[in-house]
C-alpha cells in the first residue's frame, strides 16, 4: 500500500492528522510511509534544536486543542503517543514544503554573507500634541487609560495630560509588532508596518472609531451602546463585540476582514455585507465579496507563524518583506497563480527561512544588504 501513496498524499494525510481527522486506515498509511521514507527529509537537519522544540510545541499545542473541543467526529481521536509522532512528522511537512514540492532539492543557495534577524515588538506612540514616545522592545504591549499611559504587564511609562477625544496613534515599522489596549479594553494586536489611530478616551462619545492602516487583529470589547467602528482607506467595519482581522496594507489588492468570532458589517459606500464566523470579506474598491476563509493562513501573523497554504508565491513574499525589512526584486516573470503553502515559524532567521523556500526547486534568492532578488 506504500508504493501506492506519493508525497502529495502523505502531506494531506500529515494535515488531516494534526487537525484530529484523519481515519485509521489513513493513519496506518502515514506511519508505513513515514517509517520507510523519513530520509528524505535532510531540511529537518538544518533546523537548531531550540526552533524545533519550539515549533513542535506549537503543533502539540495546535493538535491537543482539536482533540480537546472534539474536533475530527467520526474519525480517530489521536492519544498521547500518536499526536506526539504526528507532531514532530508535521512539523517536517510544514517546515521543509514551504511551497508545493517537486521531487528533487534545488541546489540553488544564497549568496552573500549578511543575514536578517525576525521582527520583533517595536512601536512608537505619537501623542496628539506631536510628543513621540519609542516604546520598549522589552515589552509587548501598551494599556491606553484617559491620563495613564502603561505596558500590559503594569509598569508605568509616564502620565500625560490629555483632553477627551485627542487622537493618539500606535505605528510599528517594518519588522515590528505590537499589541495595544484601548481605553474601553479593546486589544489591538498590530503586524509590521501598520498604524492604528484612536482617542485617548471613549467617554461621551456615540461610537468607538478608531482608524488602521496596515493589518491588526481586534478583539473587541462588548458594548452593546457604543458600536467599535474600524475606517480604512476604503471601508468602514463596525461591530458590537467580536474577534476579526483586518488587512488593509495598501500594497495588497483587496482589503480582507476575516471574522473569527461575532458579526461584522462591512460597508463600502452604499455596498454592505454582513460576515458570519469562519467568513472572509474582500474588498477590491469597487465592490465586496464574501468567501469562506482560512481562518490560519489569516491569523497566523498573531500566531508567530507564516502559515501560506494556497497563498499566491507574491503575498507570501509581502509577508516576508514587512516582518524581515527587506525590499523583494523579481527578476524575470513570475505567475499570478503560483501558490505557496505549508507553515514555519515567524522566529527564524531570513536565512533559514530562504533556504526552506529554495528547496522547492522553483525558486532561487540572492540578498544584498537590504535587496532580497528573487528568481527562477
Amino acid at each position: 500500500m506504500v508504493s501506492l501513496m506519493n508525497r502529495e498524499e502523505y502531506i494531506k494525510i500529515a494535515g488531516k492528522l494534526t487537525d484530529g481527522l484523519a481515519t485509521e486506515e489513513e493513519v496506518t498509511l502515514y506511519n508505513a510511509y513515514y517509517n520507510q521514507y523519513q530520509s528524505v527529509y535532510p531540511e529537518w537537519d538544518i533546523v537548531v534544536a531550540s526552533e524545533k522544540k519550539a515549533i513542535l510545541d506549537e503543533m502539540q499545542q495546535r493538535i491537543t486543542k482539536n482533540i480537546n473541543s472534539g474536533k475530527g467526529g467520526k474519525y480517530l481521536r489521536l492519544n498521547t503517543w500518536l499526536a506526539t509522532m504526528a507532531a514532530a512528522i508535521a512539523i517536517v511537512v510544514f517546515s521543509v514544503y514551504f511551497f508545493k514540492v517537486r521531487d528533487g532539492i534545488s541546489n540553488g543557495a544564497l549568496a552573500g554573507h549578511n543575514d536578517i534577524a525576525p521582527g520583533r515588538n517595536q512601536a512608537v506612540l505619537t501623542l496628539a500634541n506631536g510628543k513621540k514616545i519609542s516604546l520598549s522592545d522589552a515589552k509587548s504591549g501598551i494599556v491606553i487609560k484617559a491620563s495613564q499611559l502603561s505596558y500590559n504587564d503594569g509598569v508605568s511609562i509616564e502620565a500625560v495630560d490629555r483632553k477627551n477625544g485627542e487622537i493618539t496613534t500606535v505605528s510599528t515599522p517594518r519588522g515590528g509588532q505590537y499589541k495595544v489596549e484601548l481605553p474601553d479594553g479593546t486589544i489591538v494586536a498590530l503586524n509590521a508596518a501598520s498604524m492604528l489611530k484612536f482617542p485617548s478616551t471613549f467617554l461621551g462619545l456615540v461610537n468607538r472609531t478608531v482608524e488602521l492602516a496596515g493589518e491588526g487583529y481586534f478583539e473587541v470589547a462588548k458594548d452593546k451602546k457604543h458600536p467599535f467602528i474600524v475606517k480604512t482607506a476604503g471601508q468602514q467595519v463596525e461591530v458590537l463585540g467580536t474577534h476579526f482581522n483586518l488587512n488593509a496594507y495598501a500594497d495588497e489588492r483587496v482589503i480582507a476582514t476575516t471574522l473569527v468570532e461575532g458579526s461584522v458589517k462591512v460597508t463600502l459606500g452604499k455596498n454592505v455585507r454582513v460576515i458570519k464566523p469562519g467568513e472572509q470579506a474582500l474588498n477590491n474598491g469597487v465592490a465586496i465579496m464574501v468567501s469562506q476563509a482560512n481562518i490560519e493562513n489569516t491569523t497566523d501573523w498573531k500566531e508567530g507563524s507564516f502559515f501560506l497554504n494556497h497563498l499566491d508565491f507574491k503575498s507570501a513574499m509581502r509577508k516576508i518583506s514587512r516582518w524581515y525589512d527587506v525590499d523583494v526584486i523579481y527578476e524575470g516573470s513570475f505567475p499570478d497563480d503560483m501558490e505557496s503553502g505549508g507553515w514555519i515559524s515567524r522566529n527564524n532567521k531570513l536565512s533559514a527561512v530562504l533556504k526552506l523556500i529554495e528547496s522547492s526547486g522553483q525558486v532561487r534568492f540572492r540578498l544584498e544588504g537590504k535587496k532580497l532578488y528573487v528568481s527562477k
